[in-house]
C-alpha cells in the first residue's frame, strides 16, 4: 500500500495554465465635441462656419484641388477655430493653437491635429506661415493642405463676422482668372466686406483670386429700373446656383 502514496488516477482533474486578461490601454484623448464645450465655443457660429466653408469647398474643387478627405478636416477646423475665444479673446487664435497642440483629441493622427492648430492660428490677423514652427514642421504636401484650408476657412468666417448667421451664399461665378461669390441677407454688406478682407491668404495660395460681393437689392415695383434678372447679369454674369454643375473656363 505504500506504493499507493505514488500512483495517480486517470480520471484526475488536469491543472490548467491561467492568463491574465491583458489590462486596457489608458486613452486620454478627447472628443472634439467634448473639447468645444469645455472651452465653451459659440457651436451656432463654429456650426455656420463649417456650413459655410464646405459650401466653398465643394464649389471650387477644381481650385484648390484638395483630397475629399480634407473635407471633414476643414469641418473640425471651423469647430475649433474659437476654441480660446472665451479665455482670450484678443490672442485666441494662438492660445487655440497652443491647446489643440497640448490635447490629443479622439479620431484625429497627429498631423491632423498638427493640421487643425495651424488653421486656429491662421484664421485671423495677417498669416506669416514660415514664422509658426508648427506648419514648418509638417511635411511638405501637408504645409500645402494646411495653408488651402486655411484661405477657405478665414473667406467663410468673415461671412459670419456679424455673428448672426444671416448671410447666406446665394451664388458662386467661376472663370479663369476669379471667383466670385454672392451673398445676401440683412447683414450681407458688412459680412461680405470682412470676407473680402480676410481673403488675403486665399490670392496667395491659389491660382484665381476670389471676390465676395452682396447680391444687388430688389428694385423697387414703382422704380424704373431694369428686371431683376437683368441686374444680375450686370452683375454677375453667367452666375450658377452652388447646387449646380461649375466648370472653371480655361
Amino acid at each position: 500500500k505504500g506504493l499507493d502514496l505514488f500512483m495517480v488516477e486517470d480520471d484526475a482533474p488536469a491543472q490548467r495554465e491561467t492568463t491574465s486578461a491583458p489590462a486596457p490601454i489608458a486613452d486620454d484623448r478627447i472628443s472634439l465635441e467634448a473639447l468645444c464645450q469645455q472651452y465653451r465655443v459659440d457651436m451656432a457660429h463654429a456650426q455656420y462656419i463649417g456650413a459655410l466653408a464646405t459650401q466653398i469647398f465643394d464649389a471650387t474643387e477644381t481650385v484648390h484641388r484638395l483630397a475629399p478627405n480634407m473635407r471633414s478636416l476643414l469641418e473640425a477646423a471651423a469647430l475649433v477655430h474659437n476654441i480660446a475665444y472665451e479665455i482670450d479673446p484678443p490672442n485666441h487664435h494662438l492660445r487655440g493653437r497652443d491647446i489643440l497642440m497640448n490635447t490629443p483629441l479622439r479620431g484625429f493622427s497627429d498631423d491632423e491635429r498638427r493640421i487643425l492648430a495651424c488653421t486656429t492660428s491662421f484664421h485671423r490677423k495677417k498669416v506669416h506661415p514660415d514664422a509658426e514652427p508648427i506648419y514648418t514642421a509638417l511635411p511638405e504636401d501637408l504645409r500645402r493642405d494646411a495653408l488651402a484650408l486655411s484661405a477657405i476657412l478665414r473667406v467663410a468666417d468673415g461671412l459670419d463676422h456679424s455673428q448672426t448667421q444671416s448671410t447666406v451664399i446665394d451664388a458662386l461665378h467661376l472663370n479663369a482668372n476669379e471667383v466670385e461669390i454672392v451673398v445676401s441677407g440683412e447683414r450681407a454688406a458688412e459680412d461680405a466686406a470682412q470676407a473680402q478682407k480676410k481673403a488675403d491668404l486665399w490670392a496667395k495660395v491659389f491660382p484665381v483670386t476670389v471676390r465676395v460681393l452682396p447680391a444687388p437689392a430688389e428694385p423697387s415695383p414703382a422704380a424704373d429700373s431694369q428686371p431683376r434678372e437683368q441686374l444680375w447679369r450686370l452683375v454677375l454674369p453667367q452666375a450658377v446656383r452652388l447646387d449646380a454643375t461649375i466648370s472653371i473656363v480655361r
